[in-house]
């Protein structure tokens, strides 16, 4: 009975604080056809293949190009949930609570924090806005480079990959940065963003990073290598 009691009182604090929090943050919000950014990022992360075939869920396709028709209007928003991270009781929650409690979704958007998913969706827009999101390089850059979580860091990294060819240039220094916060994400995205600079463009920072003194920024280059290039491992680090 307690563990129900204990549910129905994270669930209603839950429902308050979306509540208000919906209420504060999408009003100054841009749209399109009458929806908030915050609405579109939300259907993008939900679309599902079930949800997909239903007639009232939006397509992918519409939601992208809702994004896109946003641009860089949603940049300004886009920067400052990527920087949301959780409260800091939501670790010490996490391990005392039981998981049928912390997995319900109206307990984990509490215990998280409300608006912390939006980090995710932000980082997603940027993939979608790609050379569009060019404006926020500067800042992404500043995050990626002077921010001390690793959680920030990482989504910083991700999104300037989303950017693509004009964050490059910014990918590599921060690659060969010992001081950067999560640089052996860094390889993994410069492989993927080769069908935009080039494979031989890749190459020679991540043939420079199979030297790298950190283990596993050694073993994500050669993972990249891997796919990239093959032929250039004879000498790869052992994974």
């Amino acid at each position: 009975m307690r563990k129900h009691r204990t549910l129905f009182a994270i669930t209603l604090c839950a429902v308050l604080a979306i509540t208000i929090a919906v209420l504060l943050a999408t009003d100054d919000e841009p749209r399109y056809k009458g929806r908030s950014l915050s609405w579109w990022l939300r259907a993008y992360s939900d679309s599902s293949p079930a949800e997909a075939a239903s007639e009232d869920f939006p397509k992918l396709t519409e939601i992208e190009h809702a994004i896109r028709a946003i641009g860089t209007n949603a940049l300004p928003f886009l920067l400052k949930w990527i920087q949301k991270e959780p409260p800091s009781w939501h670790r010490a929650a996490h391990n005392k609570l039981p998981d049928s409690i912390t997995e319900v979704a109206p307990a984990k958007l509490l215990i998280d924090g409300p608006g912390y998913e939006k980090a995710t969706q932000a980082v997603v827009a940027f993939g979608v806005l790609g050379t569009n999101a060019a404006p926020a390089i500067p800042k992404l850059v500043a995050l990626m480079t002077t921010t001390t979580s690793p959680r920030i860091a990482g989504r910083a990294i991700i999104a300037l990959s989303g950017v693509g060819a004009p964050a490059f240039p910014y990918l590599v220094t921060a690659l060969s940065d010992t001081n950067q916060l999560g640089r052996s994400l860094i390889p993994n995205f410069m492989r993927s963003m080769a069908a935009d600079v080039g494979t031989n463009t890749c190459l020679p920072p991540l043939k420079t990073a199979l030297q790298d003194q950190n283990l596993a920024v050694r073993a994500a280059a050669s993972r990249a290598l891997r796919v990239l290039a093959p032929d250039l491992l004879t000498n790869a680090p052992a994974q």
